[in-house]
Parts: C-alpha cells; sequence; structure tokens
C-alpha cells in the first residue's frame, strides 16, 4: 500500500483533523479536558524557557505568532503568567 510521501501524509493527516478543536485530551480532576493547539504551543514556550532552551522557546514563539497573530502570547512576547488548565495543581 503506497500512502506517498512523508509531507503528503502529514497534510492528509492535517487535514482530515483540521475541524477538531482539541489537539489533545488530559485528564484534570477527574474529567476529560480538551487542550488546543494554541494552548499545547503555549505549554512548550513555558516549559523550554523553564528548561533554559531558548533557542526552541523562540522557534515555538515563532510558530505561534504565525498561527496566532491575535495571541496574548504573541502580543506580549512574555509567558503566561495566570493559572491555567495544565497547572492542575495549583
Amino acid at each position: 500500500m503506497n500512502r506517498g510521501t512523508l509531507n503528503q501524509l502529514f497534510f492528509t493527516t492535517v487535514d482530515r483533523h483540521a475541524g477538531l478543536p482539541a489537539a489533545f485530551r488530559s485528564k484534570v480532576g477527574g474529567t476529560w479536558v480538551g487542550i488546543t493547539h494554541r494552548e499545547a504551543l503555549e505549554v512548550m514556550i513555558e516549559s523550554y524557557d523553564r528548561m533554559g532552551l531558548k533557542e526552541l522557546r523562540d522557534d515555538t514563539k515563532k510558530v505561534l505568532a504565525k498561527n496566532y497573530p491575535h495571541d496574548k502570547l504573541t502580543q506580549q512576547g512574555a509567558n503566561r503568567t495566570n493559572s491555567s488548565w495544565w497547572k492542575f495543581w495549583d
């Protein structure tokens, strides 16, 4: 079975899932919570920053800015300071 190139497979998969709001699902407090692509990028940015991986942080910020130009994180150029769904320990 020929599925084409890796790029074709990737874009076919992206197209197939384009209408879905959640990139991932995580169980928080006994409830499954949808995690959007934007939220996943924000978590990655903060994680890279805390690990001192500045180049990966900056690259991920560029991806966020390109795909979500009106995002607060993109406009401020800073990490989120308010509590979020993934900070279940707060």
